[in-house]
């Protein structure tokens, strides 16, 4: 059974399709005249924030793309070799609940170009969230529910990891970056600094980058938004093999209870 929604909701968390404060991470949305299930609580649903271009520099003419600073250029070249990404992750977003609680959960993510991901969560319980780059499905097993959504045009803070798959390149674009020296590891570990450029709107305010290797692969990653979010990288592997588009799809088991989301109009 479908179930249209007028309104649409922001990633929850860490990415679980429903962002809301005081809302437990990874219930459903409850909206009127639906009955609640057991735990749920209301939220107001938060609207995405509309792309701005980004303004020239004053020593920049208009009309021409802002030029990348070495460190952006850094990041780029060594990251052109990135097809897909495949890691174990864990994730935390500070002050994410009631009372100044924090929510945490870790899992397994598989990122690709095109803003395609498989995110397979552990812990604090079995979900699955899939995207084919053009729409997203979020699996809760336990309640045996797929939330189907059109992607935001507007990157969430939460969803800006999922970017990793591909490389940086299009947030690289968009941010002033800057490598801090003074932190780089003897381990080859290198960190960097991601600052919007003026007129860019992206929902945050700083991200904090650790990335090592020959690839600058990803080692840890903080964003500084409403909410602070910070996610530790394992294992990662890139180009994995074989990593067809048919794991960038889903088909909901048979007798879930199927609900399709919208973004709210303007």
């Amino acid at each position: 059974m479908i179930a249209k929604r007028v309104w649409g909701v922001a990633i929850l968390g860490l990415l679980l399709m429903g962002t809301g404060a005081g809302r437990k991470p990874g219930l459903t949305p409850t909206m009127p005249k639906t009955p609640d299930r057991p735990g749920q609580s209301h939220s107001t649903p938060e609207q995405a924030t509309p792309a701005v271009t980004a303004a020239p520099r004053p020593d920049q003419p208009a009309g021409l793309p802002v030029r990348p600073s070495p460190a952006a250029d850094e990041i780029t070249t060594a990251q052109q070799a990135i097809k897909n990404l495949t890691a174990d992750f864990s994730f935390k977003i500070i002050g994410a609940a009631r009372a100044g609680q924090d929510f945490a959960a870790q899992g397994k993510v598989w990122l690709a170009s095109g803003r395609r991901y498989r995110v397979q969560y552990e812990q604090p319980e079995r979900q699955l969230l899939v995207s084919d780059g053009t729409k997203r499905w979020l699996y809760l097993e336990k309640i045996n529910q797929v939330q189907i959504q059109a992607l935001p045009s507007v990157l969430e803070p939460n969803d800006i990891f999922l970017e990793l798959g591909g490389g940086l390149p299009k947030l690289i674009s968009q941010c002033r970056v800057k490598r801090l020296a003074a932190d780089v590891k003897k381990n080859g570990i290198r960190q960097y600094e991601l600052i919007p450029r003026e007129g860019e709107a992206l929902g945050f305010t700083r991200v904090l980058l650790w990335l090592g290797g020959k690839y600058l692969l990803p080692c840890r990653m903080e964003i500084e938004a409403a909410r602070r979010v910070q996610v530790e990288f394992g294992n990662v592997k890139i180009n994995y093999n074989p990593m067809s588009s048919a794991w960038f799809n889903f088909t909901p088991p048979a007798e879930a209870e199927v609900i399709e989301m919208f973004w709210p109009s303007k």
